[in-house]
């Protein structure tokens, strides 16, 4: 069975109202059903609605990516390269033709596993080319090419050269994130019952989240579970509280 791809956000023109407002609007529903249901089949409804409840609030506020556009190609993409693309792939399809034909598909088997080790290396010798160019720029001009993909990467979409304070405490801080301090001491005496989450150490774990990657096997992106955390903290809180204090982990 083929898995079922992830949806492909767009996270930039997510709408917070309408997001906040479905997930309001589940929640109450979902305590209501659950008030009357025994503590531990209480806490399985708990932690289950929530992940289906975000995953409406995303198909209802979340426009999807478009997947016509073209994506913008890397600084060491070359005409050449893109020649060499071209003729290795027609040369795996006319191999994969010819195998599923029954004929000879060694000869061409061979051609294009040939092709695509001077593909290899033309893309690798391109990349350490640009990357010496690349670094020679940032000395010269740190506002050039450099830059451009370090903000691109960040999602700060900034022209020239950053003046206000913020958007360079942003790119420092995206760079070289600081790291929370851990106290060295005595182990804690050890307690009946393990204490419960805080707001402080909820909204501290969503702001650890980074941005702009792949979602999880539930297909939430970082982007709306840290939004959730921010609007919603007492949902979060009750969700984690009551797997802890009934000792349940559901799979969701």
């Amino acid at each position: 069975n083929k898995c079922r791809a992830t949806p492909r956000w767009n996270i930039s023109r997510v709408d917070q109202e309408r997001l906040s407002s479905v997930i309001d609007e589940g929640w109450r529903s979902h305590h209501i059903a659950s008030a009357s249901l025994l503590p531990t089949a209480q806490a399985r409804m708990i932690t289950a609605a929530p992940m289906l409840l975000f995953q409406k609030a995303c198909t209802i506020a979340v426009p999807k990516k478009s997947t016509k556009r073209q994506r913008r190609p890397a600084y060491w993409w070359t005409n050449e390269i893109a020649d060499l693309r071209r003729k290795c792939l027609r040369l795996r399809r006319l191999a994969q033709r010819a195998k599923r034909r029954d004929l000879d598909a060694a000869p061409l088997a061979a051609e294009y596993q040939a092709a695509k080790k001077v593909l290899k290396r033309t893309i690798k010798a391109s990349q350490r080319r640009c990357w010496k160019e690349l670094c020679l720029d940032v000395d010269q001009n740190p506002w050039g090419l450099g830059y451009q993909i370090v903000t691109r990467k960040m999602g700060t979409h900034t022209r020239g050269i950053p003046q206000d304070a913020r958007t360079l405490e942003n790119i420092i801080h995206t760079l070289f994130p600081s790291q929370p301090k851990r106290e060295i001491g005595t182990a804690a005496p050890c307690s009946p019952e393990a204490p419960q989450f805080t707001e402080e150490e909820l909204l501290r774990a969503a702001l650890s989240i980074q941005n702009k990657k792949a979602p999880g096997p539930g297909g939430l992106p970082a982007e709306v579970m840290n939004a959730v955390a921010q609007s919603h903290p007492k949902l979060l809180l009750n969700m984690y509280n009551m797997c802890l204090r009934e000792g349940i982990f559901p799979a969701p």
